[in-house]
């Protein structure tokens, strides 16, 4: 009688084999959907500042309002170039001024051009204005500190740039 009852309960902890197979199936489908997802490559990714065009490059740190990273000058044009969705970060410290910023990312491209004050604060957002060319022109720098200058190609593509900052009252770049 013993024996009987053992048997009965073991036959109740069995799974059918196609519930088994069905979980396999369905762990298999969602491990697939999140290794596809877009998702994943910003978890993953080595610089989270990508998730956010807004957000600074990988080449600036920002402690407190204190910024370190690549700096330009009044009067001065650099080249750089800008990696899919990765962000330039640029840092202007020669205020108070009145300026004229150009972004030229190329006939291919599409310009985005960001200023942030020394607080962290954004002053200005200026999205293409002619084929691959942003300008914010006339803008004052009203206080000393180090000013963050964000570049974006918005066609995540890899694109060559130039940017400039110049005095207001020198005629801005073609």
């Amino acid at each position: 009688m013993r024996r009987q009852s053992r048997k009965n309960t073991d036959a109740g902890k069995r799974i059918d084999p196609m519930i088994i197979v069905a979980l396999i199936g369905l762990i298999g489908t969602i491990v697939a959907a999140l290794l596809a997802s877009p998702l994943l490559d910003r978890l993953l990714s080595a610089d989270p500042a990508n998730a956010d065009p807004r957000a600074p490059g990988s080449n600036t740190t920002t402690s407190g309002t204190q910024a370190t990273g690549n700096r330009i000058s009044l009067n001065q044009t650099v080249k750089g170039t800008l990696y899919y969705d990765e962000a330039g970060t640029w840092i202007f410290s020669e205020g108070p001024a009145t300026v004229t910023i150009v972004l030229d990312v190329g006939p291919f491209g599409s310009a985005l051009l960001i200023l942030r004050d020394p607080s962290g604060v954004e002053r200005a957002y200026v999205d293409e204005q002619s084929p691959g060319i942003a300008r914010l022109v006339n803008f004052l720098i009203s206080t000393e500190g180090d000013y963050l200058i964000l570049v974006r190609n918005t066609k995540n593509e890899q694109v060559d740039y130039t940017l400039t900052v110049q005095n207001a009252l020198t005629p801005p770049p073609p």
